[in-house]
């Protein structure tokens, strides 16, 4: 019988193979080959560069094509091991003698072929090999699940934060809680979960058949065998393991972290059973109803039912993973003496159980989606169960002396079905103040509801409930005033030195003052914060290129890629993209600038971020998502304030509102008489030394901020490309569209695509190949022009993914106004046109802007400081 999905034995590969197509390449017996391979080609081309006589260091060629043999591992690689296999029957050995099998063409690798598996005894392989695994089951499949269940969940808690529900507790009706906050609970735990399973260090051991390295000694005894271990397995992929260092083990790696992540695994799936299972009961009160697609039959034989089968698949694959999990982490840190065997056929189910686990996830990411709140039937519970307000009325009651009032509730409720006028009249009854009744009198079971002080919709509210917390929020900002003067100082004195503050006296004067302090106030902080960060970006880019080389700095192999193309095929690069992060991604390709630079890949999907390639052998040095490194959280900060478009919008009110802040500044500043001074006085006190450097600061480097300002607000915001085209009587020029049907169909080979656009600018380098997931959109492949003043280049060929057909080329001057400014507007409000000065001035602009804001914000409250503080008494002498 021929295997399909019918066939699998287990419904991981046959009913849901196609909800683990991402573990699939990770966690199968080709996955383990292919890691294998990884392990034997880092440990020989390591040696290689021990400085051994026997083993000169291999040259670029070499090293090359040993790490296309990892980045290129394919199921026929697989296949061709398993042939192997039958002959040596060690899968370890097979692996050793299909990678000498791949050196026969080459007398280089040939003539070193023993120094393949060189000491090492097979556990040295299989530990790393599976760590490896582990590393990018966890790290690409499993953690993204998580945190894409507690992005729902935070947002459910956030949606439902208002919404009253009843609480059961031992199956009986308690005290109201919120939907929202329950909910909460649970995105909490998940979170702490989740956090253990990241922080789980990977280890891994090379050091040989008992963990003595007897064998490597016994070759070369004066080498720091242990040393060369630990560097080997904590390199980064792909030139080491990217592992930590297990110093001590016996044949094999004790296997205790893979217990401590197995179980952290287990906590967080008893979690998510526990979830599953209150959400099925909630379901089952009509808290919630399910939505079906069209066409889903809920019952067989009851055409009304929903069932919550997705919460049920969830438990019971959760129970599924969590029964292996525990298995191995109570079998695999258990060897007699120095080794046995039984770990080796448990290992290979570390798939089965993270199958199920991420099955379970994707189970509840999708009943988590079809969920709507009932919001009706959760409020005719409430209102049915008027025995909750026993509670609060007792303990009123017990407030104010009231003797037996536990036992008085428990006569009218215990038992019997309480009704609202049975409590009111109890409450007529008792002794209590009338404020309280009244305040009793009016609780229902929906009111009697007190949310906490962390509650979601507390978090958001809080900060503006009191008129303190007001004050934060507003009394912060960029402000330009006439101070108080210092003690001592007399007003005659202090406005002498300053002829434009006479003028402020005046009603007209103080007007404008009043307008640009609450102002700068009001919108300062966020202009001073996001300049302060551009500053910050001008340094933090060269800053991060250094500290994370792996990233930028291509390996040695690739030192002879041209600048501007990617060296290796760019299709199978593609496919490998789309089997990963799935077929609906979008990739844009980034090829290296400089020799020695890194492929980027943008990736726009589920997962979010920039993956940094070999561009010889399209072998992975390292990935960052969108949000992760400090590089990235601050542009994203500075460019969108972390709320994406809603950021951007803002950013742009507020750049543009600096326009009116200079002018009001300007005015404040404009002396009586000319030419003005521009003198700062240092020698008489702080007060007033901060208040000349903000006044002449803002006057003489307002107008080269503004165009900082002005530009950020262009890019920030992009309707204003269009509004400067409308205002100018151009037609905004779009991208060219895909004519309907034209789009359908199998895609080109993304290498035949790039040349057909370089057709159009023959010669000219690459910027960027936007390769779209969607079916019906256009490739865009960006090229930097010589005169193109984008250091990144906009001008542009639009192609048909499926035909090749060129559906435009556009230099950036064939753009209209608004669309073409960005070619300039970019370099200029980054400090690229001008190079290294125009960046150092940029910085110290953004800077200046900074300064500014902190030094309003300081006057401001030193003004206000000075106003309330109590003047001494003036005594005046009888004598």
């Amino acid at each position: 019988m021929s295997f399909s999905t019918v066939s699998a034995l287990s419904p991981l590969d046959g009913r849901y193979a196609a909800k683990l197509a991402a573990l699939r390449p990770l966690m199968s017996e080709q996955g383990y080959m292919h890691r294998r391979v990884q392990v034997e080609v880092a440990w020989f081309i390591a040696l290689s560069d021990c400085g051994f006589a026997e083993f000169k260091p291999l040259t670029g060629g070499a090293r090359k094509y040993l790490l296309g043999l990892v980045a290129h591992f394919s199921e026929a690689d697989a296949l061709a091991i398993k042939e192997i296999e039958k002959t040596t029957n060690h899968d370890v050995k097979a692996v050793e003698y299909w990678i000498k099998s791949k050196f026969e063409a080459r007398p280089e690798l040939l003539a070193a072929a023993e120094f393949v598996h060189f000491a090492c005894t097979s556990e040295d392989i299989n530990n790393t090999s599976h760590a490896l695994q582990i590393q990018a089951a966890r790290d690409k499949v499993m953690l993204p699940a998580i945190d894409g269940l507690i992005a729902k969940l935070r947002e459910m808690a956030h949606q439902f934060a208002n919404v009253s529900m009843l609480s059961r507790t031992h199956g009986q009706t308690a005290s109201p809680t919120t939907v929202g906050k329950e909910i909460a609970n649970v995105a909490v735990r998940l979170s702490k979960a989740r956090a253990q399973i990241a922080s789980v260090q990977l280890l891994g051991k090379m050091n040989g058949a008992v963990g003595n390295y007897n064998a490597h000694l016994a070759a070369w005894p004066e080498f720091d065998w242990e040393a060369f271990s630990r560097k080997v397995i904590e390199t980064p992929a792909p030139l080491g393991l990217g592992l930590s260092f297990q110093p001590y083990s016996i044949q094999i790696e004790p296997h205790d972290y893979m217990a401590e992540l197995f179980d952290a695994v287990a906590r967080a799936d008893t979690i998510l059973i526990d979830f599953s299972r209150d959400i099925w009961g909630y379901v089952s009160l009509g808290y919630f109803k399910q939505r079906l697609k069209k066409g889903e039959i809920g019952s067989s034989t009851m055409p009304h039912k929903v069932n919550p089968i997705d919460f049920e698949n969830a438990e019971g694959n959760l129970g599924l993973a969590n029964a292996v999990l525990r298995h191995l982490s109570e079998k695999l840190p258990i060897s007699r003496w120095q080794r046995d065997l039984t770990d080796s056929t448990v290992l290979r189910n570390i798939g089965v159980a993270f199958g199920y686990a991420t099955l379970a996830y994707a189970s509840l990411m999708t009943g988590l989606g079809k969920l709507e709140i009932n919001e009706e039937a959760i409020a005719a519970d409430l209102d049915a169960s008027w025995e909750v307000l026993a509670e609060p009325i007792q303990t009123v009651m017990r407030r104010f002396g009231v003797q037996g009032a536990y036992e008085q509730l428990k006569e009218v409720t215990r038992g019997k079905t309480v009704t609202a006028e049975a409590l009111h009249g109890l409450i007529r009854s008792l002794e209590i103040p009338e404020e309280e009744k009244a305040r009793l009198l009016a609780m229902t079971p929906a009111s009697y509801v007190a949310r906490p002080r962390n509650s979601p919709v507390e978090s958001k509210a809080s900060c503006t409930d009191t008129p303190a917390a007001r004050g934060r929020l507003f009394h912060v900002g960029h402000a330009l005033f006439q101070p108080t003067p210092p003690r001592g100082a007399s007003q005659q004195h202090f406005a002498r030195d300053s002829p434009s503050l006479l003028v402020m006296r005046a009603p007209l004067r103080r007007l404008w003052l009043k307008v640009h302090r609450w102002s700068g106030l009001t919108l300062g902080p966020i202009l001073a914060l996001t300049a302060l960060l551009g500053a910050v970006l001008v340094v933090a880019l060269p800053l991060d290129r250094y500290t994370h080389r792996a990233l930028f700095v291509a390996n040695p192999a690739a030192s002879s890629a041209d600048a501007g193309q990617a060296a290796l095929p760019l299709e199978p690069l593609r496919q490998r993209l789309a089997a990963e992060f799935g077929p609906d991604a979008n990739f844009t390709l980034r090829p290296p600038r400089q020799p020695g630079d890194t492929l980027w890949v943008l990736v726009r999907g589920q997962w979010e971020g920039t993956l940094y390639l070999d561009p010889a052998t399209g072998m992975e040095q390292g990935r960052r998502g969108t949000h992760e490194g400090a590089y990235n959280l601050l542009f994203e900060l500075h460019s969108s304030l972390l709320l994406d478009d809603t950021g951007k919008g803002i950013l742009a009110f507020v750049a543009l509102s600096y326009l009116f802040l200079l002018v009001t500044g300007l005015v404040l500043w404009w002396p009586v008489r000319w030419p003005p001074s521009l003198r700062i006085t240092l020698d008489r006190g702080l007060l007033r030394g901060l208040f000349d450097l903000h006044r002449t600061g803002g006057a003489v480097l307002g107008l080269l901020i503004a165009v900082s300002v002005a530009t950020g607000a262009y890019m920030a915001w992009r309707p204003l490309g269009g509004f400067i085209s409308q205002a100018l009587g151009q037609q905004p020029v779009k991208p060219p569209v895909i004519a309907k049907g034209a789009g359908t169909g199998p895609k080109l080979p993304l290498d035949e695509l790039v040349a057909r656009a370089q057709q159009a600018f023959p010669g000219q380098p690459i910027g960027y190949i936007q390769v779209p997931g969607k079916a019906g959109r256009p490739m865009r492949v960006r090229f930097r022009l010589s005169d193109d003043p984008h250091p990144n280049g906009i001008g542009s060929v639009w192609l048909n993914p499926v035909t090749g057909e060129v559906l435009a080329a556009r230099k950036w001057q064939d753009l209209d106004a608004g669309n073409g400014a960005v070619a300039v507007i970019y370099p200029l409000h980054t400090g690229e046109l001008g190079g290294v000065p125009h960046q150092v001035l940029t910085a110290l602009l953004g800077l200046a802007l900074g300064g500014l804001g902190l030094s309003g914000v300081w006057l401001w409250w030193r003004r206000r400081t000075e106003r309330q503080r109590p003047r001494a008494p003036q005594i005046h002498s009888t004598t």
